[in-house]
């Protein structure tokens, strides 16, 4: 008797509940894409000369910083996936991927364009990856305290610093 009354309410609402489900999809990618753009505000309208301002040191420009903005997101959030981004596992953090990329930095302004190039190479990736998967984090801060342990942070962090390298995580 029950499911029957279901039935019958759902066949009377179904275009109220259609609407009703697109309004709640439509304020999920909004706010998702809202939060995104907020976080990385501060960091991707920062110029070379403005970072090189801000520390008092020169970029390095001998490094590719997209490339290392790539082999920090290969070694931070791998799968192992076929086409069309169906994830099958997950592969870990290779942590000395992580400071290879890092012993690569010279100054405190070749940590900030990192920083930088880390949200551009996150915001080329599709949407189902940014936001849908495993790991979604938009800021390199982020993600290498998401993935890294306390004493792989502190690793981390003393490559940088016997570099002269503040680090923001």
């Amino acid at each position: 008797m029950k499911t029957n009354e279901i039935t019958k309410f759902l066949k009377k609402h179904k275009n109220q509940l259609l609407i009703a489900a697109g309004v709640v999809v439509l304020i999920v990618v909004v706010w998702i894409v809202v939060r995104r753009r907020n976080r990385n505000a501060d960091i991707t309208l920062k110029t070379d000369s403005d970072i090189q301002n801000a520390t008092g040191t020169p970029i390095t420009q001998s490094l590719d910083f997209a490339h290392l903005a790539k082999r920090m997101w290969d070694a931070t959030v791998s799968y192992h996936t076929i086409p069309w981004y169906v994830t099958l596992w997950p592969t870990g953090t290779n942590e000395s991927e992580v400071y290879a990329v890092l012993e690569s930095l010279n100054t405190q302004a070749d940590y900030m364009k990192l920083e930088r190039a880390w949200v551009n190479y996150y915001e080329s990736q599709s949407w189902i990856i940014r936001n849908l998967s495993y790991q979604a984090e938009s800021t390199l801060p982020a993600i290498l305290t998401s993935e890294l342990t306390k004493s792989e942070l502190t690793k981390a962090r003393n490559i940088l610093i016997q570099k002269g390298i503040q680090p923001d995580f």
